[in-house]
């Protein structure tokens, strides 16, 4: 009986993990307005990807941006997103890959003004003015993009970065829990 009740856990928690392992941009990457971002992914759980979006904030209350890409085929494993060079200047930026509840997320990365300057050293509010999204394509295989962006085959590294964060390297709880849950119900079933 408690096996089950361990087995029944480590399912649950194994049915809430992203949709899409990231693994770039990872913590503290820089990029400039009006350059490219190169976004990569590994081990995705979906087909297609309904969004990616740009959000700001800090990692607790991410705010909505601007849209970056609708309907990406995931097994694409990558995506080149050209960032307008209206883009606000920030450290506080993350992407956001999904619609609720299956989300995944990048760690936070600067965002440098297009004439290379970096952000004032604390930006501590979300700003999400004068952008527009862009629209769907209908296409379930190729991302639409209000910057021109591209997707291409296959991606390197492994590794994962389980929500945005702030902190350095810090694993979220959310996360460490469910390894733990998992680990656990291994233990129990030897």
């Amino acid at each position: 009986m408690f096996k089950s009740i361990l087995v029944a856990i480590a399912t649950a928690a194994l049915a809430t993990a992203q949709i899409i392992s990231v693994t770039s941009p990872l913590d503290n990457n820089v990029y400039t307005a009006g350059g490219q971002a190169l976004i990569t992914w590994v081990n995705p759980t979906v087909d297609v990807i309904p969004q990616i979006q740009l959000s700001k904030g800090p990692s607790t209350a991410l705010q909505p941006v601007m849209s970056v890409a609708t309907n990406v085929n995931a097994k694409d494993m990558q995506l080149t997103w050209n960032i307008p060079a209206t883009v606000a200047p920030g450290s506080d930026y993350a992407f956001v890959f999904g619609i609720s509840p299956d989300l995944a997320y990048t760690g936070q990365f600067t965002i440098k003004a297009a004439d290379g300057t970096a952000p004032p050293a604390s930006s501590g509010s979300a700003a999400s003015s004068g952008s527009t999204p862009a629209a769907s394509s209908g296409s379930s295989s190729k991302p639409s993009n209000s910057a021109a962006g591209s997707s291409s085959a296959a991606a390197s590294s492994a590794a994962a970065s389980s929500q945005p964060s702030n902190a350095g390297g810090k694993v979220a709880p959310v996360a460490v829990s469910a390894v733990a849950v998992v680990g656990a119900a291994a233990i129990a079933l030897m």
